[in-house]
């Protein structure tokens, strides 16, 4: 497999290290630098168009502004006649619905459906949770950096509605959302509250560019018990509302709280980079397709 890297920037430079700790054989393009090997001994070329005459890589990782994908994908397509599922677009996979359409057959750079800590939660949540109730975020920050080709909702929030369809569907049932603009250039939204359900699961968002502390939080409720998500840690907490006859010692009919300790779920080291990576690679695709996102984001846009 030889990989070429397009884009080595923000989010680019994460690609490179992990290709590079993992010892695959890549080459890198990107526009802001001049044909040359570097420290590494990695080649990097400015025109993605000659790394493809010259190296002819097997697969794409596309890291480059949401809004050059689809002119990009296009190009190595229709000129390189190079396949759509072997070119991995880093999300949002474009910058509204009708590319998202054009980039469905590409692999999804959805990079929580790889994190450990997500692909347990879907692996055991019906047996250690039950039926799904109530899905819970808050993913926001101040910084590092406000970026000028998307909003916050293809920033931020689209983590949290891939993840909702995953686990429960895409059938929108209804929605509610705010949306803040504070800043005034770049002329994009910044702050946003989204509550909707799926499949008659409540979804209750929040994420934001202005909120003072880095906060990653995902709580998922379930009838037996529920999932707590905060960055890198993951516990399970075995609390549930028991049926029962007669009243509970404070008069409520019919149900009784059965509360638990919280455990901490113990996941293996493997980055969600490298699980991405290695799925892509083996042509794994995940059950979220890219227009399945984007139309949701249409819905609440």
């Amino acid at each position: 497999m030889k990989i070429l890297l397009i884009g080595a920037g923000y989010w680019g430079k994460n690609w490179y290290k992990t290709l590079l700790t993992n010892k695959y054989d890549f080459v890198v393009s990107d526009s802001c630098y001049d044909d040359h090997k570097d420290q590494n001994s990695v080649n990097v070329y400015k025109k993605y168009t000659d790394a493809v005459d010259k190296y002819s890589p097997t697969h794409i990782i596309l890291s480059t502004p949401a809004n050059t994908h689809v002119n990009i994908v296009f190009d190595l397509v229709s000129n390189f006649q190079f396949p759509k599922d072997q070119i991995l677009v880093e999300k949002p996979c474009g910058s509204n619905h009708i590319e998202g359409e054009y980039l469905n057959d590409c692999y999804p750079g959805f990079i929580f459906l790889h994190s450990k800590q997500y692909k347990y939660i879907k692996q055991n949540f019906k047996k250690m949770c039950g039926d799904p109730l109530y899905y819970k975020s808050i993913r926001a920050s101040m910084g590092p950096r406000i970026r000028p080709d998307v909003n916050i909702v293809s920033d931020y929030l689209i983590h949290d509605l891939y993840m909702c369809i995953d686990l429960f569907g895409n059938n929108l049932d209804h929605n509610t959302k705010t949306f803040v603009k504070n800043f005034q250039e770049p002329i994009q939204l910044d702050t946003v509250s989204a509550q909707f359900t799926i499949n008659d699961v409540l979804c209750d968002t929040f994420s934001s560019w202005w909120y003072p502390q880095k906060t990653r939080n995902v709580t998922i409720v379930g009838s037996k018990g529920s999932f707590v998500w905060s960055d890198e840690s993951l516990k399970y907490v075995k609390n549930f509302y028991s049926k029962i006859e007669g009243k509970d010692s404070y008069g409520n009919i019919g149900y009784e709280l059965v509360t638990n300790d919280e455990v901490n779920v113990e996941l293996s080291d493997l980055s969600s980079m490298e699980n991405e990576l290695k799925s892509f690679l083996n042509h794994e695709f995940p059950c979220v397709k890219i227009n399945d996102v984007w139309n949701l984001i249409n819905n609440l846009n």
